[in-house]
């Protein structure tokens, strides 16, 4: 869909190998100066934490974080009295995930027999507590709830709960109020003043935390728990932390790590059923597993229907419930996704052109709100511009999602017009707010003011960022094993990206519905038919680094280029493009072959914007 916007290519800058302290491959010293955080790490010999993470050891004191003391103070008081204790959780993959953990916890390792959980309808109930649901909870004599993924902004709600007789103790992970009363237990690694070290947690990290926290501190009231059984709840840590788009830097690259391997071994079979379903193999586990294929399918459940079908799935023990559920998940996600497409073509016609604007929005009264923030990422990543996508509903309000872009705040730019809205909250690059419809035209002239004083022209180009030019016959099996140390990648660690000049299309074709990918074969420049080359199949058994003599086609590398099926009609056989990728490996009947993930290309010589980064990277 954005394929048709040129990006601006942008170079880091090529960095001098001898230079720096490791004896390394000069590939990989330059993804690694790319990173700051690898290149402060390689700074203070530090690297052994990020490419060989220790459970036992790279994890903090969970009893650091702000309140927790209190927290599980709290919540054993109310294990060793039998009171009831109740579960409100967020209704999307991050809170559907922390339903799930702090189920587990309090049935398994408490040994609590019933568990109140309560994940808020997305479009009857909205976003955070609410009083209907809490006086519910103390009418059914519950007095601890305990939040996931919501509850820092909602005070007046924690103290209607109080009067209740119910205490609140909360485990989230946005930013607080600025002007937070201290009295409230609320357990939150934004909330300035700790000393723990790692701030970037999702909630399903932060029930995690809060459950180590119960074992070192109470293990007296946990009679169900054995040393070592928390490593269980990492399967679905993980894909809370992938799915909330997490940083994958400090210890969450710990949690997912030892995530990824116990989703391949997991006990939920809730879980292997989705995996089975969506056609994920364990070995195709990978952090992008979760975040597109694992998380939307979660995601998908409270966005169009309800996320108790999603939580109810990762936590079931019964067979034919959980066939039954995993095909309802397979089948809302594929409604979402047809949903998507068709509103994000909506939303783009109503856009237009959106010429100087810094900030877009587009707004319509038959837009599901479940699917609004990713249409919003849809819009952002084609025009390079903070997006607004909201949903008008026939009570007169305006709900909706905002994506952003590097540089703009977009929680603050929607703070600065608070007093159009009913509610608001989220992160630097993602969030929502609500209104009344009447609002709507002076909060989007707001919004763009702010911008226009943030943003400057130059900010508002959709750019891709390259590690490093290559040769194409460089990329062999010591460039594919370098990339694949780097694992988990995603958010502040993303996949090595290359940049290829000038190399020859062998073979082109369509694939996919609609003809929408493209796949290449590719000449590696340095192979003429007779010598040795790099990048070919081989048998699974034979040492992956070893040479083979060029076998006919042998020497070509296979490429696909996702989305980018309609350059079919500008590049034929023959012709030479510059080429963008990340390297990948494809395994087919014990065949391992080097592929290439083409991000973007154009005909060699073509004239595409690139520029050498500012940003520049090195070990300082």
């Amino acid at each position: 869909m954005d394929s048709d916007i040129k990006r601006k290519w942008v170079l880091h800058p090529r960095v001098d190998p001898t230079a720096y302290p490791l004896q390394e491959h000069p590939v990989f010293l330059q993804i690694l100066a790319n990173r700051k955080q690898l290149a402060a790490a390689v700074m203070q010999g530090e690297t052994a934490h990020f490419f060989h993470p220790d459970y036992d050891t790279d994890l903090a004191d969970p009893l650091l974080m702000p309140n927790m003391d209190r927290a599980v103070d709290r919540v054993a008081k109310a294990l060793k009295g039998k009171e009831k204790i109740a579960l409100f959780c967020d209704y999307d993959a991050d809170g559907v995930t922390s339903a799930t953990v702090l189920t587990h916890f309090l049935r398994e390792f408490a040994q609590v027999e019933d568990v109140p959980v309560h994940l808020p309808d997305r479009v009857t109930e909205g976003y955070g507590l609410n009083k209907p649901t809490l006086k519910r909870f103390a009418e059914e004599g519950v007095t601890l709830v305990i939040t996931a993924d919501l509850g820092v902004s909602n005070t007046p709600e924690i103290d209607y709960a109080n009067e209740l007789g119910v205490d609140v103790v909360v485990l989230d992970h946005h930013l607080p109020p600025p002007d937070l009363d201290p009295k409230y237990i609320i357990v939150d690694p934004k909330i300035p003043g700790h000393s723990y070290p790692f701030a970037e947690y999702c909630a399903a990290a932060m029930s995690f935390t809060f459950v180590r926290a119960m074992i070192k501190k109470h293990r007296d009231v946990l009679p169900g728990y054995a040393d070592g059984q928390e490593k269980w709840l990492l399967d679905v840590v993980s894909i809370g932390t992938v799915a909330d788009c997490m940083p994958l830097v400090g210890e969450n690259r710990v949690l997912v790590t030892y995530g990824l391997k116990v989703i391949a071994k997991t006990k939920r079979i809730g879980l292997k059923a989705m995996m089975e379903k969506a056609n994920l193999t364990k070995d195709k586990l990978q952090a992008g597993s979760i975040g597109f294929i694992l998380g939307p399918r979660i995601n998908a459940a409270g966005r169009i229907k309800h996320a108790n079908t999603a939580y109810e799935l990762l936590t079931s023990t019964d067979e034919e419930t959980v066939e039954r559920l995993a095909e309802e998940v397979e089948k809302t996600n594929a409604e979402r996704r047809d949903m998507t497409i068709a509103i994000s073509e909506e939303a783009m016609e109503q856009i237009g052109d959106p010429g100087d604007q810094r900030v877009l929005f587009a707004a319509s009264d038959n837009w599901s709100q479940g699917v609004v923030g990713i249409v919003a990422g849809r819009v952002t990543e084609r025009f390079a511009r903070p997006t607004f996508i909201l949903s008008i509903r026939e009570d007169g309000t305006v709900t909706g999602s905002a994506r952003s872009i590097k540089g703009f705040d977009v929680v603050e730019a929607i703070r600065s017009q608070k007093e159009l809205l009913t509610t608001f909250g989220g992160h630097k690059m993602a969030a929502g707010c609500s209104m009344l419809v009447e609002n709507l035209e002076k909060f989007k002239e707001g919004i763009e003011r702010y911008a226009r004083e943030q943003l400057k022209e130059s900010d508002l180009r959709k750019t891709l960022e390259i590690d490093m030019e290559l040769p194409l016959s460089h990329v062999d099996w010591d460039v594919v094993d370098l990339v694949m140390k780097l694992e988990p990648t995603g958010i502040a660690n993303p996949r090595p990206i290359f940049l290829s000049r000038g190399v020859e299309v062998a073979e082109i074709r369509t694939v996919g519905q609609g003809d929408d990918h493209l796949k290449l074969r590719l000449h590696a420049e340095a192979c003429d038919g007779h010598g040795l080359c790099v990048g070919v199949q081989r048998d699974a058994e034979l040492d992956p680094h070893m040479p083979v003599q060029c076998r006919a086609s042998s020497c070509l590398m296979e490429s696909i280029g996702f989305g980018l099926g309609n350059h079919a009609g500008d590049i034929v056989q023959g012709d030479k493009v510059d080429v963008v990728y990340e390297v990948d490996v494809n395994e087919w009947n014990g065949t391992r072959s080097i592929q290439l993930k083409i991000v973007d290309l154009q005909k060699a010589g073509a004239h595409v914007e690139e520029e050498v980064s500012e940003e520049a990277g090195g070990f300082e």
